[in-house]
């Protein structure tokens, strides 16, 4: 079965790496890359903020055209109003009433009605009441009997003609009184505005025809808005899809309508490479909606050339504060520069380098307190390594004589007690080989000029210990040792291996029913030397130096013998050694690891 990856294993493997990038990063370029990061946001920031003020210029530019393009859309209502009210007017002209009401009440048309008709059309098309209305028509509900513009010579429009159909439609869409305005053929013959013609004599108000005016939108338009305000260059009427009137400065291929974004009330367009400020409006009355443009190429090159000599001022800020802030981090770290010195000359015992200068002397900041006070305790230092060296030294041999001192006690009366053993069961030749063994023994322990030995002269303690050992158990103990070759010249303390060995002795034999295997093995990679005392007849309990420091057992036996073990191995190796007691099948195994280390010639006791 396959091992999913644990993600959140994975994260905190990168953030741990990740932390320790960042503590190997040396000081200066964190502070300097805090530096250049705030600078850089604050850059960023200023910029971001000159963005959102010329968007707010722009609002307020859009807020105040929108202001003004309020007054001239209402100025333009008012002039389609004005259209209306004369429509209405010539509705109620007396000669158009009488001849439409002829018309209807005897279905004749009479050539004098249609003559009456044209010359009171022309007259209300020249009268100065008319601003907008360009040409009239006249429509039945079965025909048109009069369209100006077929009459006009001036007219550039020709006459609308309509089919029944559409007068029909005419007439449901414009019935009711009201005015009723048609766009669809905007394109051909401009605005039309329809009026219901309503019989007045007798106050019958029965429908008597349609009057239908030709509003001329883009004069209308040029008239009223472009004209009264000059800087507009472009505007537009449109009916949904559909463009009423346009006009342009632009070009006739302007169409700021398809480039308006959708949702948007402003926005700034570029026709031919020149921005235009366009905003977009309704004109509430009628539905329609109006695009207007206004050049805003000199606002747009007075803002640029502000925003650019803002932002160049504020780059050039920033690099000169960021010099600024490097140098005075240069300053800063000179300080702790000096201290890193001044503590690898103390850490290699150099204390004549460890010497202030005047600035050093001289200087009241934080640093430079720290740096005299770093002064102060390298001196202390060197006074109490001193004065104390000598007498470190006396109470480390002092403590190692003691530990040497409880092991010897122990292992002289188990020997004392097999000599009497052989005594009293008479084999005394037994006994001289006991005495023998412990003779060679006791001058080796008894040599006090120097606290360590050779692996191979404590291979022979360990051979005249199992001497003695194999007399007191005859044929239940069973020794045996395997040593690499060249490990007898390595540096150890004294009484090391050999405790070890008596502990296998003590324990394997009193509770073995049959026989007792120990085996003491040496070995060597040319680094480290790992000793091995297996034994059998007894096992290990978890833990046990661990469970003998903290005195969660009480020792039995040799119990003391193998803390004092550790604690000689601490002593002489710090903490490049390695013991431990742990069980691997019948066997029970004291393991020791020690460094390599050959006595220097004339190291090592004599015997």
């Amino acid at each position: 079965m396959m091992n999913e990856k644990n993600p959140l294993r994975s994260f905190k493997m990168h953030e741990r790496k990740q932390n320790t990038f960042l503590l190997n990063v040396p000081l200066r370029s964190k502070i300097v890359f805090l530096l250049a990061f705030c600078l850089l946001l604050m850059f960023v920031i200023s910029t971001y903020s000159l963005h959102a003020l010329r968007k707010d210029y722009d609002y307020l530019l859009y807020q105040s055209y929108q202001s003004l393009m309020e007054n001239c859309i209402e100025d333009f209502s008012d002039e389609l109003e004005k259209t209306e009210n004369y429509l209405t007017t010539v509705s109620l002209d007396e000669t158009l009433q009488s001849v439409l009401a002829q018309f209807k009440d005897t279905g004749v048309q009479s050539s004098s009605g249609t003559y009456a008709v044209k010359q009171r059309m022309q007259q209300f098309l020249s009268s100065d009441m008319n601003e907008s209305l360009s040409d009239f028509c006249v429509y039945t509900d079965s025909a048109g009997i009069f369209n100006s513009s077929a009459y006009n010579p001036y007219s550039h429009k020709e006459a609308l003609t309509m089919t029944p159909e559409q007068i029909q439609t005419l007439f449901a869409q414009a019935s009711g009184g009201k005015n009723y305005w048609i766009t669809e053929y905007a394109d051909a013959y401009g605005l039309l505005v329809v009026k219901e013609i309503r019989r007045v004599a007798s106050i019958k108000l029965d429908s008597l025809g349609m009057l239908v005016g030709y509003v001329d939108l883009k004069q209308t338009v040029w008239d009223q808005i472009m004209q009264a305000q000059r800087q507009i260059c472009y505007f537009s009427i449109a009916d949904g899809n559909q463009k009423l009137a346009t006009c342009s400065m632009l070009g006739d291929d302007a169409e700021l309508e398809a480039m308006f974004p959708k949702g948007e009330d402003y926005s700034i367009l570029s026709v031919k490479h020149t921005p235009y400020f366009t905003i977009r409006g309704q004109i509430a009355p009628y539905g329609w909606t109006y695009t207007c443009a206004i050049s805003y190429e000199s606002i747009s090159s007075t803002l640029q050339s502000r925003l650019t000599s803002i932002v160049f001022t504020l780059l050039l800020c920033t690099i000169i504060m960021f010099l600024c802030s490097r140098f005075f981090v240069d300053q800063f770290l000179s300080g702790f520069k000096k201290l890193m010195w001044m503590i690898d000359k103390l850490r290699v015992g150099e204390f004549s380098e460890v010497a202030l200068s005047k600035q050093d002397m001289e200087r009241k900041d934080e640093i430079g307190i720290t740096i005299r006070q770093f002064s102060v305790m390298a001196n202390e230092i060197k006074a109490l390594i001193q004065d104390n060296y000598e007498r470190k030294l006396l109470e480390q041999n002092a403590k190692l004589q003691a530990l040497e001192m409880q092991i010897n006690p122990h292992f002289l009366y188990n020997t004392l007690e097999a000599v009497y053993c052989c005594s009293k069961m008479k084999r005394m030749e037994d006994a001289c080989k006991i005495v023998n063994a412990l003779g060679n023994i006791l001058r080796q322990i008894m040599s006090t000029h120097n606290n360590e030995t050779t692996l191979g002269q404590e291979i022979d303690l360990v051979e005249d210990y199992i001497a003695i050992q194999r007399i007191r158990f005859e044929d239940v103990l069973n020794f045996s040792m395997q040593v690499d070759h060249g490990c007898e010249a390595a540096r150890i303390p004294k009484l090391t291996v050999m405790p070890l060995v008596e502990n296998a002795v003590v324990h394997g034999t009193e509770n073995c029913l049959d026989s007792c295997d120990i085996v003491l093995s040496v070995e060597s990679d040319g680094q480290y030397i790992r000793i091995r005392v297996s034994n059998t007849g007894t096992a290990f309990c978890d833990d046990l130096l661990e469970k003998l420091r903290t005195k969660a057992i009480r020792p039995r036996h040799n119990g003391i013998g193998l803390m004092n073990i550790d604690s000689r191995l601490k002593l002489y190796f710090k903490d490049q050694y390695r013991i431990r007691f742990y069980n691997d099948g019948k066997y029970a195994v004291a393991e020791m690891v020690i460094p390599y280390e050959p006595v220097k010639e004339g190291g090592g006791d004599k015997c």
